[in-house]
Parts: C-alpha cells; sequence; structure tokens
C-alpha cells in the first residue's frame, strides 16, 4: 500500500494509459491506481475498458474508446481528457505484433506496425506536452518497447523494426522535453505470459519451440505486474534523475 510521504507515491498525477484493456497496459493501470494516480485509460475495446475502470483504486479516472490509428482523434481526446486536470504522465502500451519473414512483408505491413507502435506513442506525447495539457511541475512519459528492439529474431523484422524505432524515438523526445522536467523512459520486457499476444503466439508454437522461448528466459517468462511495477517506479520521484534511459525488464533474456 502507498503512504503520501513515500518516493513511489503517484498521488495526484494523472496518467494516460494506451493499450489499457488488456495485458500490460491493465496491469499498469491497476498499478497505479493503487499508489495514487489518477487514470485516462484508452484502448478499442469500450467493454473490455469498463472492466478495468471496476478494478481500479480510487476515484476519478475516466476510459476513452478509441482506435489511436485514428490521429485526427487524439488531440479532441486529449483535450477532454485535461479538462479534470493536468496531465503528468503517459504509458504508451498499444501495439502488435506481425511475424513474416522478411520476403513476404509488403510496405503496408509496415505501415501497420509502425502507426500503432510508433506514430500514435508519439503523437500523444506530442499532445500532452503541451503547455495547456502537462502539468506544470514537470512528467513522465514511458513507451512500451519490447526485447526485440535490441536484438534481431527472424521473422520478426517489421516488429523487430518499429519497437527499435520507439527506442531510438524516445531518446530524442527525452532530449527535447528535458527543460520542461519531463522524463522519458522506455521499458523493453522480455516474454510477458497472460497477454492476448502472448496467447497468440504459443497457440501457433509447437511444444518445443515453446520451451525455447521459456529457456531463454533464466527467470522464467513474465507477469503483467513485472512490467506494472517498473513502470510505478519510472512515473514516480524515485526516478526522477532517469531520462532517455531504455530499461529491459526481461527475466535475463538479453543479459548475454
Amino acid at each position: 500500500m502507498r503512504t503520501e510521504n513515500s518516493p513511489y507515491s503517484l498521488s495526484g498525477k494523472t496518467i494516460v494509459v494506451t493499450g489499457a484493456s488488456s495485458g500490460i497496459g491493465k496491469a499498469c493501470a491497476i498499478a497505479i491506481s493503487r499508489m495514487g494516480g489518477r487514470l485516462i485509460l484508452i484502448a478499442r475495446n469500450e467493454k473490455r475498458l469498463k472492466a478495468v475502470l471496476k478494478q481500479l483504486s480510487g476515484t476519478g479516472h475516466t476510459v476513452f474508446s478509441q482506435d489511436l490509428v485514428q490521429f485526427d482523434a487524439l488531440a479532441d481526446l486529449i483535450k477532454t481528457a485535461a479538462e479534470t486536470g493536468p496531465i503528468f504522465g503517459l504509458i504508451h502500451a498499444a501495439g502488435i505484433e506481425m511475424t513474416l519473414p522478411l520476403r513476404n512483408m509488403h510496405y503496408t505491413d509496415y505501415e501497420k506496425l509502425f502507426a500503432l507502435n510508433v506514430t500514435a506513442g508519439f503523437e500523444l506525447a506530442r499532445l500532452v506536452s503541451k503547455k495547456k495539457i502537462r502539468d506544470p511541475s514537470g512528467g513522465s512519459y514511458i513507451f512500451i518497447s519490447s526485447t526485440m528492439g535490441l536484438v534481431g529474431q527472424s521473422g520478426l523484422v517489421g516488429y523487430c523494426g518499429s519497437k527499435g524505432a520507439l527506442i531510438a524515438g524516445s531518446k530524442a523526445i527525452a532530449a527535447e522535453l528535458a527543460s520542461y522536467h519531463i522524463r522519458v523512459n522506455c521499458i523493453c520486457p522480455g516474454h510477458v505470459q497472460g497477454t492476448l499476444m502472448s496467447d497468440q503466439l504459443f497457440s501457433t508454437l509447437s511444444e518445443d519451440a515453446g520451451k525455447a522461448i521459456i529457456n531463454a528466459h533464466p527467470l522464467g517468462l513474465g507477469e503483467p505486474e513485472d512490467v506494472a511495477y517498473a513502470c510505478v517506479f519510472l512515473l514516480s520521484d524515485a526516478a526522477r534523475w532517469m531520462t532517455g534511459a531504455v530499461l529491459p525488464v526481461d527475466g535475463g533474456y538479453t543479459m548475454v
């Protein structure tokens, strides 16, 4: 449980979380609410969003059912979200994965991956950092990348490329927003079980292929909460001297 004088408290902070209807985004929302933060949840599935809303601690949370690649709608969404108070934080957890070898990739596949994984997150960062929207005390933005943004893997050229772009772009955003006391960091999760993406992946793999993924993580597969707790840290004052960082939360997957 949080205490008001804890450096990990998020009391009084309003945080936007994308992909909040399931998986890592959902876990982030629940963890943040328990630390006193006020949530603005964004995802496409309104029914699942409302189910997450019921699991949050505290009051004052809002939900928006919105396709993030409809970029023209995001400005009005953020303006409406900020009517009840300035926005301190952003977690861009929404994303898609595509397993296709290079020979089968089409330029439209790259466009689809980058639109949600990268462009939507950067556009939201632009919007929430506007003077009339951002918290005057500063802020903390987190992009959920992947270990696949740090290492390559056959069949994931588009996904790896998008997650690598997220890392590089976040560093540039961190440099631009530092003067506003806004910190910008990336988290690179390893394979997290219990998410829609994970379930879809394992449903297509042989038993041996599934075991190989598990064995590649010395501490085993992660849970959505493992990433959420890292996000709470980066949002909080405990991480006030961290920006432009890339934090693997991967059970040791990238230690070698």
